[in-house]
């Protein structure tokens, strides 16, 4: 498994050009707290009403990114 790739001034990822000298990795346990943060951009009214607060939503995520095999794990993340 490759654990990051960079991207050079002509890469693109479906669509969207990226700038030059670009890393992505794979997301890591310890992302688990910018995780719960950016997740909140995605449904800033649905997740808060799913779980009670906008505080809760940040537990949950990133008590559920630190563990392997649910929907929010590590495993399926990438990070810039």
């Amino acid at each position: 498994m490759i654990d990051s790739y960079s991207l050079n001034k002509h890469s693109s990822i479906r669509g969207f050009a990226m700038q030059e000298n670009t890393t992505i990795r794979v997301g890591r346990p310890d992302d688990a707290q910018d995780f719960s943060e950016l997740v909140l951009f995605t449904g800033p009214e649905l997740l808060p009403a799913l779980f009670g607060s906008e505080s809760n939503v940040r537990n949950v995520m990133r008590r559920s990114f630190r563990y392997r095999k649910n929907s929010f794990s590590y495993e399926h993340s990438h990070f810039i």
